[in-house]
């Protein structure tokens, strides 16, 4: 998995995502408020709306025709399928 850049267009924060972590991960160490729950991606409380951007989804919680749509994704499980991410948070 690579490390990718996450847009928070409301907080206007750009944040790196390294390959290691979780998107979940950085955003609670910059103290964004985002919910969460199992952290496997079984859950759906980590969903964050995209404004921008392709995600890489794995978690378990969408159907196949939700994830085509491109404008949610679980936090804790799902990365970028590119460079960069622009996210409603």
């Amino acid at each position: 998995m690579s490390a990718f850049t996450v847009v928070l267009a409301q907080s206007n924060l750009t944040l790196e995502v390294p390959e290691e972590k979780s998107l979940l991960e950085v955003l609670i160490e910059n103290n964004i408020n985002v919910g969460y729950s199992c952290q496997a991606g079984t859950c759906g409380s980590c969903g964050v709306r995209i404004l921008e951007g392709i995600p890489e989804h794995y978690d378990e919680v969408m159907v196949p025709w939700e994830q085509a749509q491109n404008k949610l994704m679980m936090a804790c499980v799902s990365r970028c399928k590119g460079d960069k991410l622009v996210l409603d948070l």
